[in-house]
């Protein structure tokens, strides 16, 4: 499960990136920074990737990054979107 903690900022969330696991009882592990301002995220459709908005230059861009394995941070990050 991917969620975040934050804020209401404008009219948008922003905070940090989070992932747990639904199967077992692992804690959860941080995958995005508040001060990243991430916004949004999704599993790719194999369950392989990881997509997400956030705001790491100043302003919002889309990232890519490989499913981490199981109580791991991302380990990799690529922006998808030109600004």
């Amino acid at each position: 499960m991917l969620y975040g903690v934050g804020k209401a900022s404008g009219n948008r969330p922003t905070g940090a990136l989070w992932i747990r696991s639904l199967v077992d009882s692992t804690r959860a592990h941080l995958l995005v920074p508040e001060s990243e301002n991430f916004f949004g995220a999704q599993f790719s459709p194999n369950g392989k990737w990881i997509a997400f908005d956030a705001e790491v230059s100043g302003h919002a861009e889309v990232y890519v990054s490989p499913m981490p394995a199981p109580g791991e941070g991302l380990t990799a990050r690529w922006q998808v979107s030109a600004a």
